[in-house]
């Protein structure tokens, strides 16, 4: 049983050379059985079943009474799903208080749908078990146990381990996924910086803290765990990806156009990240840039919705209409179900004067998605603009529950209030509206000069 980096030393690395080479070569060269084991193990953890075979059939010519070999032949089995001829070789050769053929014995019961005669049978080796790699052998039982999703017995091998050997590092990190999948992601933060007092250049440990603080929408701290990541592995493309998030969430859009572009150099078809570039250039301001990106992330995958929008939205704020029609058509064909679609579709439509196609745009959008300050002014906007008083109101009433801070939207609603004739909720408004713009009486009166007598007390 291994760690769960699976790193040789030395003499173990010559135990593998000289048998790759003695089988190579057909010597018959001696080997002991647990250098044997060892090599059939390693076999094992590389996934590679056909050369654990071969090294156990060589063993056994070896060594044809070893019981040891005969728990590894179980092992092979197990590994290939022939789970009762496993159990038959381990009940058969199985040695009393042997740690490695009650661990195969416990394993093969897990595998076949036997978890609590396997734990009892786990918990049974740890209690028993007072070897100084103790806690190696917690870690091997969790590792199991996390591969068939059962963190709730795995806790119990996890404070065994630690226990015997607190600066563990494989098992700490086992701890702290194990807190993960029970949402205890502050519990899970405090592994990982213990593991980092104690192993302060554990790349891995930095890059989990920094997932841990981005789902928490901790970006500052997440940006300073990737940060560390990058520093100690330069070329950890993932970290570079996970840190231009960090600066995008952060609204700092200079460094994860940095960061993205260190990603794509590795990973240059992502469609999702290209269009990401794009939205930066476009939070700065640059509009051609960010175009050229939206259409090379659309290019890369035509039903990429979000770079078809963002082309969409580059030809709004570009004032180029007619093209952005063409393209958030694409994006809403790619993505029937976006609300967002539909209020930039509306805004288009609008700037085309197709005043009752903007309208329905934005309703329907509004339907997708009920929470949209800003659709829900633009909307009260265009019934504004066509006299539709009575459905203005409604719609600015949504804004200002959902955002009271829009631009200008208190003096519309006084507006739509004195249009409908609700004069107390028109001053009530207005008052509100002088507070923040010093020409609000200048510009209702422009619309409505009658209300002089109303507004001048």
């Amino acid at each position: 049983m291994r760690s769960n980096d699976f790193d040789l030393t030395n003499e173990e690395l010559a135990i593998i050379k000289n048998y790759e080479e003695a089988n190579k070569k057909g010597h018959s060269e001696y080997f002991d059985v647990e250098d044997l084991e060892f090599i059939i193990e390693h076999y094992l953890h590389l996934g590679n079943v056909e050369n654990a075979q071969n090294a156990l059939r060589f063993a056994l010519k070896l060594h044809p009474d070893s019981s040891h070999l005969q728990c590894k032949k179980a092992r092979i089995y197990t590994s290939l799903g022939r789970f009762e001829e496993a159990l038959d070789l381990i009940n058969q050769f199985q040695e009393e208080g042997n740690p490695a053929h009650i661990f195969t014995k416990a394993e093969i019961l897990l595998k076949t749908d036997h978890k609590q005669e396997a734990v009892i049978l786990f918990k049974e080796l740890v209690n028993a078990y007072a070897e100084d790699d103790l806690a190696e052998i917690c870690l091997d039982i969790v590792m199991m146990l996390h591969v068939f999703q059962d963190y709730h017995h795995s806790s119990y091998f996890i404070q065994k381990g630690l226990k015997k050997d607190p600066k563990n590092l494989d098992l700490l990190v086992e701890y702290a996924v194990y807190l993960e999948q029970l949402n205890e992601s502050e519990k899970a933060i405090e592994i990982y910086n213990r593991i980092l007092d104690i192993e302060p250049y554990k790349s891995s440990a930095w890059f989990c803290l920094g997932l841990l603080h981005f789902n928490l929408e901790q970006y500052r701290e997440a940006l300073n765990a990737f940060d560390f990541n990058i520093a100690i592995n330069p070329n950890d493309t993932i970290a570079w990806l996970q840190k231009g998030h960090c600066h995008f969430n952060l609204e700092e859009y200079v460094p994860s156009i940095k960061a993205y572009k260190k990603y794509l150099t590795d990973y240059p078809e992502d469609s999702v990240v290209t269009a990401f570039l794009g939205e930066c250039y476009e939070n700065c301001e640059v509009y051609d840039l960010a175009l050229t990106y939206f259409l090379q992330a659309a290019k890369l995958n035509p039903g990429n919705g979000d770079a078809w929008l963002g082309a969409a939205i580059c030809m709004v704020e570009t004032e180029e209409y007619h093209k952005g029609f063409e393209y958030i058509k694409k994006a809403i064909d790619a993505n029937p179900d976006s609300a967002e679609n539909y209020a930039v579709l509306g805004e288009i439509l609008d700037k085309n004067n197709l005043i009752e196609e903007s309208k329905i745009a934005y309703l329907h959008s509004l339907e997708l998605e009920q929470k949209q300050p800003e659709t829900w002014k633009e909307l009260g906007d265009l019934y504004m603009q066509s006299g539709e008083f009575e459905q203005a109101v409604p719609c600015y009433e949504k804004a200002f529950e959902q955002d009271p801070t829009l631009d200008k939207l208190t003096l519309l609603m006084s507006m739509a209030y004195y249009a409908i004739k609700d004069y107390d909720k028109t001053l009530d408004f207005f008052s509100l509206a002088k507070q923040t713009y010093s020409n609000a009486l200048e510009i209702f009166l422009s619309v409505f000069p009658e209300a002089k007598s109303l507004l001048i007390k």
